[in-house]
């Protein structure tokens, strides 16, 4: 009864209560010795919400808004007034916010960070990543995946794998913010509701990547097939398309004329190898700038085969139109059989898109029919090759030139209007991998006309 009498008296007199937790914690923390801060803020949480436990478990009423705002308190001496920590009323350390703290010393020998349950902001130090030892960070259930107000991202150099976030922050981040890192992976989400056009290219898409392997075709490490959500799991390409680039003054100058001979040439290979080395010949239907990604080593790699198909050879292989405009051989307004001349042509819209910077349009509507006129001939004769060349980037000299000629001379001739003209990707892949001719002329005279006479193939 006293003890039942005693706790009565104290909950109806909040007063002596606050005196009596207060009074009772600082009695316990000097027999203890408790002189460290963290020690003393967690050690006086815990008394408290021990005695509170116990109250509130017979008298719920101590937490009524008059009662509680006559008990409610600040922490004294606590680290609750270090700069960047925020605390509630009780003391306990709510927020940690690092920004612009003017933090120093080296973390280099840091193996691993927890940060788990908590509402953390700001920016952690930068040398906590790179100094080479970081091998775990812990940051569970602070509701990284519901910031949707997070605008910006950079997580550059510092060695990180797996996959990204499905955040737009993550989405939208320009590529030196995901740069130098060890291995990331992006997932594509292919369809919400369903739909039997999603569902085919979703199909496709699996059924042809899971069965090819080249170094210049995009892997692609699993996928997830679901009525409502699909999902293709990529690897990722750390420069994003080349369209992109193309359509970026700053990015374009920064894809030389040597980086750009060795992606009309590693996409060369990749076509190549899907026509004459895959069984059944895979046609992809819609190769574009968008669809050829790179990497951090500016290397080509074909991606998309949504619309891809195999091709039998003892079927007549009719299909309804796919492909993008600009970019779709001709013939596909008045036929829709599948074969591989239609990613012929394509292939040799995008070599021309790398060498000028931009899609060949104009150029290509204005060449010359089978049976060309002598007017169309003298536009041509009077255009230079060297004019119609990305002009961000310096002339190309010496062997560069040289391969360049030698790649527009091949790219007009998958261009040709007559499908059985065009040379197969075999042919294609092979001329570029051999050493280009001397020129017989400098490249500041060669025209336009001198580079649509159909090439010696050699096989």
């Amino acid at each position: 009864m006293l003890q039942t009498d005693f706790l009565d008296y104290l909950i109806e007199s909040p007063g002596t209560w606050y005196l009596f937790c207060w009074n009772f914690m600082i009695w316990a923390m000097l027999q203890i010795h408790f002189l460290d801060c963290v020690l003393e803020s967690d050690f006086s949480n815990l008394v408290c919400a021990l005695l509170l436990d116990v109250l509130t478990a017979r008298k719920s009423r101590l937490f009524e808004p008059a009662t509680y705002n006559r008990i409610k308190r600040k922490p004294s001496k606590s680290c609750c007034k270090w700069i960047g920590i925020v605390c509630n009323v009780f003391g306990s350390v709510t927020e940690i916010n690092l920004t612009s703290s003017n933090l120093k010393g080296n973390l280099s020998n840091l193996e691993n960070l927890g940060i788990s349950d908590n509402s953390l902001t700001g920016n952690l130090p930068e040398n906590i990543c790179l100094g080479g030892k970081l091998k775990r960070i812990s940051a569970y259930n602070n509701h990284f995946t519901e910031m949707l107000s997070l605008t910006s991202v950079d997580v550059s150099y510092n060695q990180l794998e797996g996959s990204l976030p499905h955040l737009k922050a993550f989405i939208e981040a320009p590529i030196e913010a995901l740069e130098n890192n060890r291995g990331f992976c992006c997932r594509e989400k292919i369809h919400e509701n369903g739909g039997v056009a999603n569902e085919e290219a979703f199909e496709s898409e699996t059924s042809i990547l899971t069965k090819i392997r080249h170094r210049n075709i995009i892997k692609l490490y699993g996928f997830c097939l679901h009525s409502r959500h699909s999902f293709l799991v990529y690897e990722f390409m750390e420069r994003g398309s080349l369209a992109k680039i193309l359509t970026d003054d700053g990015k374009a100058v920064e894809l030389v004329w040597a980086m750009r001979v060795n992606v009309v040439k590693g996409l060369a290979n990749a076509v190549s190898y899907m026509h004459h080395e895959c069984c059944p010949c895979v046609v992809h239907r819609d190769i574009s700038s968008k669809n050829v990604l790179l990497d951090g080593d500016y290397e080509a790699h074909l991606s998309d085969f949504g619309s891809a198909r195999t091709v039998d050879p003892d079927s007549s292989n009719w299909t309804s139109f796919a492909g993008t405009f600009g970019y779709a051989a001709p013939e596909l307004a008045f036929t829709m059989e599948v074969n591989e001349k239609c990613d012929v042509y394509s292939f040799g819209v995008v070599t021309l898109e790398v060498i000028m910077g931009s899609h060949p349009g104009d150029l290509i509507s204005s060449l010359p029919p089978p049976s060309s006129s002598s007017s169309s001939a003298t536009i041509h004769h009077e255009i230079l090759f060297g004019n119609v060349l990305d002009q961000r980037l310096s002339p190309p000299r010496s062997q560069i030139a040289k391969q360049l000629v030698s790649i527009a001379h091949t790219a007009f001739a998958c261009l040709q209007a007559n499908p059985q003209s065009r040379p197969t990707m075999k042919q294609v892949s092979d001329k570029l991998a051999a050493s280009s001719p001397s020129l017989s002329v400098p490249l500041d005279l060669i025209t336009l006309q001198q580079l649509f006479d159909p090439p010696t193939w050699t096989s």
